[in-house]
Order: structure tokens, then sequence, then C-alpha cells
């Protein structure tokens, strides 16, 4: 955070407060989808850290990989938001339009998209944050066991919000293949 108290590279994003603001706002995005894939980005930021901090050789490779998720979560914050749109977008359609019902469907199935992104990713990076704090410095296992309950609060949130959207169509078996995903990565 600046002084100003936005984030220290906020070209295009609002500041945490911003951010925390427009999720209390009421309205549908952003909502749950995008919390759970920033705190798994939050997640990834700290397995970096902590793995900057070890000597151990595996060190290296974890960064990169810890960056390359958080980079990938973070930008699954903002492609959930307008997933869910579109979902808004659908119900909004009249009741009385034929097309509202495979037009919703459609938007469920992309708004479950990101979601599951977001749950791979925190599944990997809770096995990352595990790995870390077994060689990392023993000053940052905080840190690690921190990283570890953010990525477990990822893969759950969005977890929930895939089950969510997979309820919500005309026909929940058109999202059974990704209710067995979700389902494998929290096992």
């Amino acid at each position: 955070m600046n002084a100003e108290g936005g984030t220290r590279n906020s070209k295009a994003s609002p500041s945490i407060d911003g951010w925390l603001e427009e999720l209390a706002a009421g309205t549908p995005a952003p909502g749950g989808g995008s919390a759970a894939a920033l705190a798994g980005a939050m997640a990834g930021a700290l397995v970096a850290m902590v793995a900057r901090l070890s000597t151990s050789e595996r060190a290296p490779t974890i960064v990169r990989e810890a960056d390359a998720l958080r980079s990938d979560l973070r930008r699954l914050v903002d492609e959930d938001a307008a997933a869910y749109a579109g979902v808004i977008r659908a119900l909004r359609l009249p009741r009385t339009d034929p097309s509202r019902r495979q037009t919703v469907d459609g938007a469920l199935l992309r708004a479950a998209e990101p979601q599951i992104e977001v749950a791979r990713r925190a599944a990997r990076l809770l096995a990352l944050a595990r790995e870390v704090g077994a060689i990392g410095s023993p000053a940052a296992r905080a840190d690690a066991v921190a990283a570890g309950h953010l990525a477990r609060a990822a893969l759950l949130a969005a977890v929930e919000n895939v089950r969510a959207n997979v309820t919500g169509l005309s026909d929940p078996a058109r999202g059974a293949e990704l209710l067995r995903e979700a389902d494998g990565l929290t096992a």
C-alpha cells in the first residue's frame, strides 16, 4: 500500500480499500468468486515470499510457479466478475423470451469456468504452501501456514461457486464434469 491507501502498482486496478468497497456495495459482482480468486492470489504471494527467503535448491522453482499462479489468480478476480455480470444480464431477459433458459444456462457455465480455474490453482498453491513451509526459513513458517489457509479458503470458496452455478442450470447434468473435478480438488 502506498501513503494514499492504494497499491504500489495500481495502473488499472482499484486500491485494496476501493476493491473492498466494491465487494461490499451490495451488487452481485464482484462477489464471492472474485474474493476466492483474490484469496488465492494472496496465497501465491505468500508462497513466493517464503520461497524467496529460503536457501533450498527447490526455492527458485517454487518462486516461479507461485508467481505464475498469483498472476493467473489476479486475472481471475476480474474474469469472475465479468462472467457473473453475464449471468445477471441473462437473468434480466424477459421470462417470455424463448432463448432465456439457454442464455442463462450458457452464462452459468461460463461463470463456472473462472471458478474451476481458481480451484485448480488454489489446490496447487495449497501443496506449494505445505512444501515451502517444510523447506523455508523457520522465521517464515507462520507465513507459509497463512498461505495454506488462504489457498484452502480460495479452493473451498471456488468449489462452492462452481456448485452454485451448476445447481442453477436447467439441466444440472450439463455441469456434472465440473462438479466431479471440483469434488476431486477438495478431496
